[in-house]
């Protein structure tokens, strides 16, 4: 890849990158700010039940099988 490859390149992920800021910065809709404003209702209690927070897979908590020496042996 040459230099002028890589430029264009970088230059693609920065607005990619600027882009979905953008979006992600919009406003939401009015319908959604009038819905809610007919609906005034005092919350008490907020539960988050998922998130969408990249991890590292390697470090993620999984199951863990612990294996004996005997269980290696009887395998075979």
């Amino acid at each position: 890849m040459n230099r002028t490859q890589s430029g264009a390149l970088l230059g693609a992920f920065v607005a990619a990158v600027l882009a979905q800021g953008a979006a992600l910065a919009a406003p939401q809709s009015s319908s959604a700010q009038t819905s809610a404003s007919a609906n005034d209702q005092l919350l008490e209690e907020v539960v988050v039940t998922g998130s969408r927070i990249k991890r590292d897979p390697t470090t993620a908590p999984t199951p863990l099988i612990q294996v004996t020496r005997e269980d290696v042996v009887n395998s075979g």
